[in-house]
């Protein structure tokens, strides 16, 4: 091989080299990006996290409460039902005796 040949042939190969570095090079610098939109994206979604039990903490306290007032409310219907049958008997029996 000639001297020119091997300059030649070494030059080719170092430009495939330094090719490969840069392709390398664009490579990490993309993947530098993609982990730092994932680790940006997992701290903001983190935060929603902490939003939504928040809200579904507040919901479910809500939705207790508002079905242990209903149960009570149920209750007190329910007593004031029985008390208005009481009266109705007992108004009917005045009125069965005044009619006779």
């Amino acid at each position: 091989m000639s001297p020119v040949t091997i300059i030649s042939f070494s030059i080719t190969i170092a430009g495939f080299i330094g090719g490969i570095i840069g392709c390398v090079a664009k490579l990490s610098t993309e993947y530098g990006k993609l982990k730092k939109t994932v680790e940006t994206n997992e701290k903001r979604d983190e935060e929603e996290r902490a939003k939504v039990r928040v809200k579904f903490s507040n919901l479910f306290a809500t939705t207790s409460a508002h079905e242990s007032t209903l149960a009570a409310l149920k209750n007190n219907v329910s007593n004031l039902q029985k008390t208005c049958e009481r009266i109705e008997s007992k108004l009917d029996r005045l009125i069965e005796k005044e009619v006779k």
